[in-house]
């Protein structure tokens, strides 16, 4: 039964380094959604959830997922509207849909292999349910292959984001995308760990809960063994946008979208030296 999808797991019950991909878990029973959760982070996944369809639409636009777990009977817009949503806004669709629901009867449904890509029951064995996890995104999430646009080895990157779960999403995305990752949740050990860690670029949130991005980077600007190093700011509300304050902030980005952020950062450290 669902109920025993928290107690135990391959790894010994010892959280994993999120790395594995970001799942995007759509539920109305906060239970589910808990005990679900707990697993995938076990398991080594970046989850967000959500309670409601139509705030998951709106994650969608900040984060880039690798899977969707979706319920069906939602109040409000409702997994079938949510599946049309999307079908609407991403042409080809964002990432692989799995349908977890009590309703058995709507296996049927989604039987074609279209709308989704898989169904499963909620009563189903936990440990089926994670495997067919592990193989959806094993094919969504492949390891990438060098390119004409790799990177020639790992970059370093510091990270500064309050958000626990966009601090991991963001982490692992980076990560997948050939980073060597550093994050904090605020800004107070930066500025000796750009020291000693020597990152390639600084990515920092521009409002943070006990900093503001570009007193960090003015800090950092004014010290000699940091201000050579290129910082990235983010406005996750939008706000700001092409004005650079300090010499050492080369983008203002106005979004929190994982992408546009990658964006930003590949052109600031393929503009820099080679690293060492």
């Amino acid at each position: 039964m669902i109920t025993s999808l928290n107690n135990g797991s391959s790894n010994g019950g010892k959280s994993a380094t999120p790395g594995k991909g970001t799942i995007l878990f759509i539920d109305d029973d906060k239970v589910i959604l808990e005990m679900v959760g707990s697993r995938l982070k076990i398991e080594g996944y970046v989850v967000f959830t959500s309670t409601r369809a139509e705030e998951a639409l709106d994650m969608l636009e900040r984060i880039t997922a690798d899977l969707i777990i979706l319920d069906i009977s939602m109040p409000g817009l409702g997994g079938l509207g949510f599946l049309r949503s999307i079908a609407e806004r991403f042409r080809p669709p964002p990432c692989p849909v799995i349908v977890f629901s009590a309703r058995h009867e709507l296996e049927s449904f989604f039987d074609d292999g279209k709308t989704v890509s898989a169904f499963v029951a909620k009563t189903c064995d936990p440990e089926i349910f994670i495997s067919r996890i592990h193989q959806l995104m094993t094919k969504h999430c492949p390891s990438p292959s060098p390119g004409p646009n790799s990177l020639p080895q790992k970059w370093k990157l510091l990270l500064i984001e309050d958000d626990k779960d966009l601090r991991y999403h963001l982490a692992s995305f980076f990560n997948r995308n050939g980073f060597d990752v550093h994050k904090f949740e605020e800004g107070r050990s930066v500025l000796e760990t750009a020291v000693t860690n020597k990152p390639n670029v600084i990515l920092i949130k521009y409002y943070l809960s006990n900093h503001n991005g570009p007193g960090l980077a003015e800090q950092l600007a004014t010290h000699a063994s940091t201000q050579h190093i290129p910082v990235v700011l983010y406005d996750d509300t939008g706000v700001h946008s092409s004005e650079q304050h300090f010499q050492n902030v080369r983008f203002v980005v106005p979004s929190g979208q994982d992408t546009q952020l990658l964006q930003a950062v590949l052109k600031t450290v393929h503009a820099s030296a080679v690293p060492a």
